[in-house]
């Protein structure tokens, strides 16, 4: 597991993104909530049984974005069966495996099309760090 840090100091991310790096990339960039209230929940009676059911809406709006590389980009990359694009240096060594991406490339495949929002690659969870959970008791 790894941390997320964001590129702008000091500011906490809240990002919706997926950079899927297959034979040709693409991101989704998504906005959670673009209304009604997000995760409202509604107690109603079912016309049809009468009893009443939990109405929980929530409308996601997202983007599909391809990812279009210039032909000097493209030679450095070969795409792997995994579903990891991975670089020639790597491929050579043998170790495509998803364990052994450490995410290092993933601004050079996306940016300028898509800024990268975190730093990558990400370090490491190690000792005593642990990702950051808020539950209300």
């Amino acid at each position: 597991m790894r941390d997320n840090i964001s590129q702008r100091e000091g500011l906490l991310m809240h990002n919706k993104m997926l950079f899927v790096r297959l034979d040709k990339p693409i991101t989704s960039v998504k906005n959670n909530s673009i209304r009604y209230s997000g995760w409202t929940g509604r107690l109603v009676l079912d016309r049809a049984t009468t009893k009443p059911k939990l109405n929980c809406r929530n409308w996601e709006c997202g983007v599909v974005i391809p990812i279009r590389h210039n032909d000097e980009e493209k030679s450095s990359y070969i795409p792997s069966t995994r579903g990891i694009t991975t670089s020639v240096a790597e491929s050579e060594g043998g170790n495509t495996s998803a364990d052994s991406d450490d995410g290092s490339r993933v601004a050079s495949v996306f940016e300028p099309t898509v800024p990268v929002p975190m730093k990558v690659p990400a370090q490491r969870y190690n000792g005593r760090d642990r990702p950051f959970f808020y539950m209300e008791d």
